[in-house]
């Protein structure tokens, strides 16, 4: 994966993540998220604000803070 990172006072703003393999995601948010793919929104994260989602190789994933 490759991923850039917005902060704006510590604070996760968005992430866009980049699919190279097109392996299984599991990422630590800390916040919840709305994950945004192919033009389609998904509320993601549980209690400990893990975001799971399965990917394609060469597309992207934007995980934004609500």
């Amino acid at each position: 994966f490759e991923v850039d990172i917005h902060w704006e006072n510590g604070q996760l703003l968005w992430a866009l993540i980049r699919s190279g393999a097109g392996e299984f995601c599991r990422v630590r948010t800390g916040v919840p998220v709305l994950v945004i793919s192919g033009g389609q929104e998904n509320i993601s994260g549980d209690e400990d604000q893990v975001v799971e989602f399965p990917t394609h190789s060469g597309e992207e994933y934007l995980l934004r803070t609500l």
